[in-house]
């Protein structure tokens, strides 16, 4: 049988874990994660004309930077077409928050750690409510369209 741990140890050493997990998000588990998930191919295509992307493009995308497609001359960014275009928050922000949510950690609770205002947890609360992998790599849906189907 395992004893009983005060209280306020069990508080500490949550708190210390939450505390970590935007740094242990940072050092690029969380970008590359969020990454495979909006580009989940092995082959990265243009979202606009649906030709393949060549090496510079693609390690342009995988770097968070900028891509042209050499086919159709259309530029765009890792995140540009997802549910997340235009976000503020960095790949380790938007995956511990994520992460948060599904944990059911409070909403004052996730807007400390990932360090944002509770009125960015409640909105994204409902941004995620109805996201899924699927709508994350389908580079049709757009921001506003999660909004739209609630």
């Amino acid at each position: 049988m395992c004893p009983k741990r005060s209280r306020e140890d069990g508080d500490f050493f949550t708190g210390a874990a939450l505390q970590a997990l935007p740094e242990f998000f940072e050092r690029g588990g969380a970008a590359d994660w969020l990454f495979r998930q909006v580009w989940p191919g092995d082959v990265l295509m243009c979202p606009s004309c649906g030709g393949s992307l060549n090496r510079t493009a693609q390690k342009n995308l995988s770097s968070y930077g900028k891509a042209k497609c050499k086919r159709c001359g259309k530029q765009f960014r890792t995140l540009s077409e997802s549910p997340f275009m235009g976000v503020r928050l960095s790949p380790a922000q938007i995956v511990t928050l994520a992460a948060l949510l599904e944990a059911g950690a409070k909403n004052e609770t996730i807007a400390r750690v990932v360090n944002v205002d509770p009125s960015t947890v409640c909105l994204w609360r409902r941004r995620l409510s109805g996201l899924t992998l699927a709508n994350v790599a389908d580079k049709s849906v757009k921001k506003g369209d999660l909004a739209d189907d609630e």
